[in-house]
């Protein structure tokens, strides 16, 4: 049994392993830091079968057994039903057996990541009798639409989760996002929604003591410019054109990807297709605690989000600031928030048009500029001055100081 079965916890519901969840896991441990027993459940991943875990003494991560989601292909209607027929309980059979898992615990706050976990923390949050926080570090109801799924599923699922939405956001008693952008697109639907924004941030404990030499861990010339992106590999994030523009650029170019995602086997079709396989590099995905020195070991960092659905043009992804941390310029895309950030430090440039050439030219005009150097120490001096979370973390005592009043 874990040990935070003996006391009242704050209970953290995520549909993923926890374990490369940077925001959960900072979330965690600034509650924990405070005293407070954190439970956090999730799900087992698919290359691993680790259900229980101690991060610290205060801090326990239950992984709950993966159903995987049946396919557009799938015939076998038992595994689609068994799937499925939660929806309007607590969403699906994985929440389902989230849901059976937390009612071992006596929770004191009851805080959901993201509008797919909302529906079954209300039914938790509200036969515990304890305040529900939703922490949505997207919209939802637009990223639905990116998804490879048949149409009428697409549409099925937007349908849903815009019921969820609509039923129990007003529910819960406060709704934590990233960026103000976010918080006022909730504000102008839900007028009386309390909110409150906590940006994704990194803690200043990550900023690496060394940094990863990326020319000799791929076996390139030094003189070598290397292009970095990292995160998840999902439509929307303009990696395939960023791809692209690598091929325009001249050899001294090159592109390094941390990470891993749906769009891995197309993005290696796409290199091999434009035969640049000796100028791309994979690192694959990477601990938390051991990230940012890869990434200060590149020449600039890219956030090309598109600008597909509301969600994606009022991102402001935590890889942004993780560039910054490292001391590396930015190539963004001139949406928001992203813009503002950018910008307002000058620590890189924003481009309007993401197709290839218009990337690659402002690669070309970043790392060949000056002001290179300027550019990385402004955007690490924002960061060690603003954007981390230990100035972000410290709005958290305000949830703390008014949501455990109810214990």
């Amino acid at each position: 049994m874990p040990s935070v079965m003996t006391s009242k916890c704050i209970c953290i519901f995520v549909t993923n392993d926890v374990t490369h969840d940077s925001r959960v896991l900072r979330t965690a441990s600034y509650f924990a830091s405070k005293g407070h027993t954190v439970e956090i459940i999730g799900l087992t991943s698919k290359r691993e079968a680790l259900t229980d875990e101690s991060i610290d003494r205060n801090t326990h991560i239950h992984r709950v057994p993966r159903y995987d989601q049946p396919t557009t292909e799938s015939k076998n209607i038992f595994k689609i039903a068994k799937y499925y027929l939660p929806l309007l309980y607590t969403g699906t059979e994985n929440t389902r057996r989230m849901l059976q898992y937390a009612r071992t615990l006596q929770p004191k706050i009851v805080y959901a990541n993201d509008l797919d976990t909302l529906l079954l923390a209300y039914r938790f949050a509200r036969a515990s009798r304890v305040p529900l926080i939703l922490d949505a570090h997207e919209i939802l109801t637009e990223t639905i639409s990116q998804s490879k799924l048949p149409s009428y599923i697409s549409w099925a699922f937007k349908k849903y989760y815009t019921y969820i939405e609509k039923r129990y956001l007003p529910k819960t008693q406060l709704l934590v996002t990233v960026c103000n952008s976010i918080a006022d697109y909730y504000h102008n639907k839900y007028p009386g929604l309390a909110i409150q924004v906590i940006k994704n941030v990194p803690s200043k404990s990550l900023v690496p003591k060394k940094t990863e030499n990326l020319h000799a861990l791929f076996k390139i010339p030094n003189n070598t410019k290397i292009v970095l992106y990292q995160g998840k590999f999902l439509p929307g994030r303009g990696i395939l054109q960023l791809i692209d523009a690598i091929r325009l650029l001249p050899q001294q170019y090159v592109l390094c990807l941390i990470g891993e995602g749906s769009m891995e086997n197309e993005m290696k079709k796409r290199i091999d297709l434009l035969q640049i396989t000796s100028r791309v590099f994979f690192t694959g995905q990477l601990p938390i605690e051991k990230l940012l020195s890869y990434t200060a070991g590149a020449s600039l960092g890219t956030v090309l989000i598109e600008d597909i659905n509301l969600s994606k043009r009022f991102a402001l992804p935590n890889k942004l600031f993780e560039y910054m941390a490292a001391g590396i310029p930015i190539l963004g895309s001139s949406l928001p928030e992203i813009k503002r950030v950018i910008l307002d430090n000058a620590c890189g440039q924003v481009i309007d048009k993401l197709d290839p050439q218009t990337i690659g030219n402002a690669i070309e005009n970043i790392l060949n500029s000056t002001n290179l150097f300027r550019l990385g120490k402004n955007g690490q001096i924002a960061f060690q001055t603003t954007y981390n979370w230990d100035l972000e973390s410290v709005k958290l005592q305000s949830v703390i100081d008014t949501y455990t009043k109810f214990e």
